[in-house]
């Protein structure tokens, strides 16, 4: 019973964790798969007046064009477009409220892909809190901002408690500051860091280092080392 009911905790909290997320990344705004359950839509309209929430709320669809489960649906958040999980053998008809077995079991998010899908806003600190499996985290190509975390060697708590993360593509989005190379060094896992076309700054030399003794090599490191960050073992220098 003990364990059923952690398994219903973590779930909640990483449901919950999503909502704010898409909140604080104008998730409305969203070019695919919005929510069709708007905070501000009006239920006492009605005939002629009624918003049409088809057409407001856009399309959703996946990359090769089939229909997918919008954010914040009913249905279980592991079926939701841009997430996958350990387990994607879920039921997508099963609600939040539902007691099938399914629906309730808890399977950690493991990848969140929403590359150029018109996100805006910074990523709420409760994102690397909830994610802790996660092992994709791509939201190239949108106008995301703030800070990846603050590089300090006793504070995790930003992109370096991600401990399983092997791809990170935030590309060409509005994050500023200093690169946290030293909570990136930490991560064993990780193969592709893309962070070029932002605001950052930093300087990579001691990662690369470590890397090299370990004969450890990226597939894809992309940073602006051309202007903002010293990166001599990047791949791609934008």
């Amino acid at each position: 019973v003990s364990s059923t009911r952690e398994g219903q905790r973590k779930r909640i909290l990483q449901r919950y964790t999503l909502a704010v997320m898409y909140y604080s990344l104008d998730g409305d705004g969203w070019t695919n798969c919005s929510s069709d359950r708007r905070l501000d839509d009006d239920d006492d309209d009605d005939g002629d007046n009624a918003m049409d929430v088809t057409s407001e709320i856009g399309t959703c669809l996946t990359d090769n064009g089939k229909a997918a489960v919008r954010f914040l649906d009913a249905s279980h958040e592991c079926t939701w477009f841009g997430l996958s999980c350990n387990n994607n053998d879920l039921d997508a008809n099963s609600s939040i409220s539902d007691s099938h077995a399914d629906n309730i079991h808890y399977s950690p998010i493991t990848e969140i892909s929403l590359p150029r899908n018109n996100l805006r806003g910074t990523i709420p600190m409760e994102f690397y809190k909830a994610f802790e499996r996660l092992s994709v985290w791509n939201m190239e190509g949108n106008e995301v901002d703030g800070t990846l975390n603050n590089d300090d060697d006793d504070d995790d708590d930003g992109v370096g408690s991600l401990v399983e993360l092997k791809v990170l593509k935030l590309n060409d989005n509005k994050f500023m500051d200093e690169i946290p190379f030293t909570a990136l060094s930490r991560l064993e896992y990780l193969d592709t860091i893309n962070l070029g076309g932002n605001s950052l700054s930093g300087n990579a030399t001691e990662m690369c280092n470590a890397f090299s003794a370990d004969d450890r090599q990226l597939s894809s490191f992309e940073a602006d080392c051309v202007s903002s960050v010293i990166c001599p073992c990047c791949t791609t220098c934008t």
